[in-house]
């Protein structure tokens, strides 16, 4: 019985505490970026507030991360923009672009989103630019270093590894890489909005060395159809071990679909494709995905027109079907119209968690109401995928209006940043450093773990010295509080207790934090 009332006492302190805390962010935006090849402003006080689209990556394997960012004028509005292209120079993302790709400025085009992907297999990351308004696309090759290990910087070679696109309309919102044909090479994919209920999507092929051929017809036919498509990614849906089309579709019920929404295009296993199935959803305007609950299928996070909501899949038919069940998003502040989304797992506690950009590149204005505003969204991590909104009704000052975010290890700390690409600029929020310290004691030795690595079953040795006024907390390596036993709660077995957290972890590391009349100490317990 005793046993029981021990976890019970775990169980009860948890629903308590756990949400009391998450991460905190400073604004480091005018020590932690430098842009200077900013062109084509509306109003000549901003720092950029064109229409922007960012990614990151190691771009010249430095070991720090980079950042790329696309423009065009915003909304649905022709008006083509020069290109960025931000090194990070020890923590500081520094505007090179004329350095490392000047051609970003002597060719402006509406570019609307960006990929950052090796196509040829050099283990550098090549750059897929996404542009619309009959603009083609582009491929600018990632050179490498010179003899002398001097990065050279990034070419246009789209002229010789890309076919001439020839649908009509080109109106492309968005694109996508990866392997669909099974080679070890990267593909591409290109979906297309325009409204009319004509369009049609372009899949381009690699054929292994990073040149490509447009075989959207013989691979996909019908399926290609498109109208007021937003959004396409690549992932492994039905669990095959073949990666999947998902893309969104806005308007008019086009065939062979018949429907708006989200939709599963089901690779067959050569990157030809038959079979379709739809997500949960009324008018999703974008989308992404990732395995929310840790239960080994995909969940999908869905930016409605109405209120978000997250589709977590339960079972799949292979090249055939998935079943979804739908959760609601526990706050308003995802109500109207929204932007980009994005997961990453922010506070590194083995679970994913969400951002979510607040404009809707289509239609004005940019800034939008406190209810459509950047937005974090925490993982509760335990097992269920559930998103939570820690921060309540505080409006933090990361809360604004946003075209466009990333994350971003921009200081090489071991924490992730945010980088936001706003109305009038770009904003960058660093995470502050919240891990426990090691504190000094000098009850060192009276505490003891076993086993340790251990399943979040553990037993605790206390020495006898510490029976007052003893408390005991679980932290992430983050510093979020996971769960707290105190003093009065704690049913002692002579000089120890057993500890159950299983439902509250992940595998990984996390800090047991003991409090008594005789000091502090801190343990490391390793979850496998």
């Amino acid at each position: 019985m005793k046993i029981r009332y021990i976890l019970l006492v775990v169980t009860l302190s948890f629903s308590i505490n756990s949400f009391s805390q998450w991460l905190n962010f400073e604004d480091e935006t005018g020590s932690r970026i430098i842009v200077s090849n900013v062109t084509g402003n509306a109003d000549v006080n901003a720092v950029d507030d064109q229409e922007k689209d960012l990614a990151v990556g190691d771009f010249d394997k430095d070991s720090f991360v980079d950042l790329v960012v696309v423009r065009k004028t915003p909304f649905s509005s022709p008006g083509a923009k020069t290109d960025l292209l931000f090194m990070n120079r020890s923590g500081v993302l520094t505007d090179e672009t004329d350095l490392y790709a000047p051609e970003f400025l002597s060719d402006a085009t509406d570019s609307r989103d960006i990929i950052c992907i090796d196509v040829n297999n050099d283990t550098w990351l090549d750059l897929f630019i996404i542009s619309t308004f009959e603009d083609q696309p582009k491929l600018f090759m990632n050179q490498g270093n010179d003899i002398n290990g001097d990065w050279l910087g990034f070419i246009d070679e789209s002229s010789t590894r890309l076919p001439t696109i020839t649908v009509n309309p080109i109106q492309f919102c968005a694109g996508w890489g990866g392997d669909l044909t099974g080679n070890n090479s990267s593909d591409l994919y290109l979906i297309n909005y325009a409204p009319s209920g004509n369009a049609k999507d372009v899949l381009l092929i690699n054929d292994g060395t990073g040149n490509f051929t447009d075989e959207t017809i013989a691979r996909l036919g019908d399926l290609r159809n498109s109208s007021f498509g937003t959004g396409v990614e690549f992932h492994d849906v039905d669990n095959d071990l073949d990666l999947d089309i998902v893309k969104n579709l806005g308007l008019n019920d086009v065939s062979p679909f018949n429907t708006k929404g989200t939709l599963i295009l089901f690779n067959n296993g050569d990157a030809t494709f038959t079979n379709w199935d739809k997500l949960p959803g009324a008018n999703p305007y974008m989308f992404t995905a990732g395995d929310l609950n840790n239960n080994g299928m995909l969940d999908f996070y869905l930016v409605d027109d109405a209120a978000d909501y997250v589709d977590h899949v339960n079972s799949v038919v292979i090249d055939q079907s998935v079943t979804a069940t739908q959760s609601a998003i526990p706050t308003n502040r995802t109500n109207g119209f929204g932007g980009n989304v994005k997961m990453i797992d922010l506070d590194d506690d083995g679970d994913l968690d969400v951002g979510l950009s607040s404009v809707d590149t289509d239609l004005p204005p940019c800034e939008t109401a406190a209810n459509r505003r950047f937005i974090i969204f925490e993982n509760d991590g335990i097992h269920n995928g559930n998103l939570i909104h820690p921060y309540g009704a505080t409006m933090n000052t990361w809360n604004v209006s946003t075209f466009d975010h990333d994350f971003i290890d921009i200081n090489n700390d071991g924490f992730m940043d945010m980088i936001l690409g706003t109305c009038d600029g770009y904003k960058i929020f660093m995470q502050e450093d919240t891990t426990l310290s090691n504190e000094s004691v000098t009850t060192e030795n009276t505490i003891r773990l076993s086993p340790n690595p251990n399943n979040g079953l553990m037993d605790i040795s206390i020495d006898r010295n510490l029976i007052t006024n003893l408390e005991i907390t679980i932290y992430s390596v983050q510093g979020k509080l996971i769960t707290s036993i105190n003093n009065e709660d704690i049913v002692r077995f002579n000089n120890s207790l057993r500890l159950d957290i299983r439902k509250f972890v992940n595998s990984g590391m996390y800090f047991l934090k003991l409090i008594s009349n005789e000091g502090t100490i801190t343990r490391k317990i390793i979850i496998e």
